[in-house]
């Protein structure tokens, strides 16, 4: 039997089956394979990177939310970044407790629930960090704030790469390195893969109906003490003649089976059903194929399945109609008003993606330490009007007197946002 460990959900809306993680999950994969294929510049491959990118930020932030915690926004130039921040709620406030990944692999089981085969696992994913370029590496987590620490490794890691790079093929050699505990940026090296290591979280489906969350762990000693925990050391050299070294750490296919088989041994988790926000956040993403892209995918074997207006395909719908020709004068999908729940949550992404969330707070500019200001962020179109009202919670407009701009982060936001939605201006207010 073979199982896709990462959940499924399904629901069903006016009469519609709407598909869950597991089905957008491959769908996306699928699309990201199509859209790599296609040659650079192409209209077609620039429209299907974006919607991948929208799919992507929609899937990702529900399955974070699915094991109990919050996506970190990806950050580039500071080596691996765990996917999700955990946090309990106790009297009503988060309480970080750390971070964790999300691993959506495929294995397969035997009729005893046993894992029989599993996906290995990269800890960075694809080639690897490249050290070359590396000056800050995320080492750890504020627990207070829920805010990554970093350390500064400019000074040591060419040093460090030299000593990488000399013995690359030796693994109990490279093991030895990073166990130095008297290098600096051996060790801050060290806790940024075990950052990603240290706490895998993989959603489960029982075979009986049930979902659980596995949780396997990859500490540096585990790494240490096990030869199928690789490290892989690369170098490339690009187009311009410029070589990079590049750094991971991958288990192998036995090693992650093991992993699993000793962790449902243990009590799992329950997975949380997240059906109707993840069903709501798909709908309101108003995610739209143009008739050039309907046809690329019909013409190939991906068996990508979507609902089909004319000029259009609407992510979500896990049927395939095809709906009577619209009228010339019919709006473009393109131009389609969304409601003020989908343009709120796309505005809160949004901030999510551009605000900083490291280094000290200073005017004009908020930090997003807590995501209180962004979760705070209520937007109300009125179409008609060519008016946008916003609300955001008043407490932040005391921070007004020590130069802080608190309306103007989100009215930033809400610009950039319905410019990219319908290529024009609206005017944008704050509501009283």
């Amino acid at each position: 039997m073979r199982t896709y460990v990462y959940n499924k959900i399904t629901a069903t809306v006016d009469g519609k089956v709407y598909s869950g993680l597991e089905d957008m999950m491959i769908k996306r994969s699928r699309l990201q394979g199509l859209a790599f294929s296609l040659p650079k510049g192409s209209t077609l491959k620039s429209e299907l990177t974006s919607i991948t990118k929208k799919m992507s930020d929609i899937v990702d932030a529900e399955v974070a939310a699915a094991v109990g915690g919050t996506l970190i926004p990806g950050r580039s130039g500071k080596g691996v970044v765990p996917d999700n921040l955990m946090y309990t709620i106790e009297q009503g406030k988060k309480k970080f407790t750390g971070v964790s990944e999300t691993k959506a692999i495929k294995t397969i089981q035997d009729s005893a629930g046993k894992t029989t085969k599993a996906n290995k696992i990269k800890t960075a994913g694809g080639s690897g960090v490249n050290l070359s370029t590396t000056k800050e590496l995320f080492t750890g987590v504020n627990l207070e704030t829920g805010e990554l620490t970093s350390t500064d490794v400019s000074a040591g890691m060419p040093d460090l790469v030299e000593q990488l790079l000399a013995a690359k093929n030796n693994q109990s050699q490279l093991k030895k390195i990073l166990s130095n505990p008297n290098s600096k940026t051996a060790t801050a090296l060290r806790k940024n893969f075990v950052m990603k290591s240290g706490d895998i979280r993989i959603p489960i489906n029982d075979g009986n109906g049930g979902r659980t969350v596995s949780k396997i762990s990859f500490k540096w000693r585990q790494i240490n003490a096990n030869k199928q925990a690789k490290i892989v050391i690369k170098e490339q050299t690009n187009n311009k003649g410029v070589t990079s070294v590049l750094f991971n750490i991958e288990f192998s296919e036995a090693y992650v089976r093991a992993a699993i088989n000793k962790a449902n041994k243990k009590v799992l988790m329950t997975l949380e059903n997240k059906t109707k926000s993840f069903t709501d956040a798909i709908n309101n993403a108003n995610i739209v194929f143009s008739q050039k892209a309907i046809d690329a995918l019909n013409n190939t074997n991906s068996s990508i399945v979507f609902e089909v207006d004319k000029g259009s395909a609407r992510i979500g719908a896990g049927t395939i109609t095809r709906k009577i020709a619209q009228s010339k004068k019919s709006q473009s999908p393109q131009q389609a008003f969304i409601s003020g729940v989908a343009l709120s949550a796309l505005v809160r992404a949004r901030l999510q993606q551009t605000m900083a969330t490291a280094g000290e707070a200073f005017p004009p500019m908020l930090k997003n330490r807590t995501g209180r200001y962004i979760e705070s962020i209520q937007v109300f179109p009125n179409y008609r009007k060519n008016m946008i009202m916003y609300t955001l919670n008043p407490v932040y407009r005391s921070l007004e007197k020590y130069g802080y701009i608190p309306d103007g982060q989100a009215i930033v936001a809400i610009r950039q946002v319905t410019q990219a939605l319908y290529a024009r201006q609206f005017n944008i207010l704050r509501a009283t």
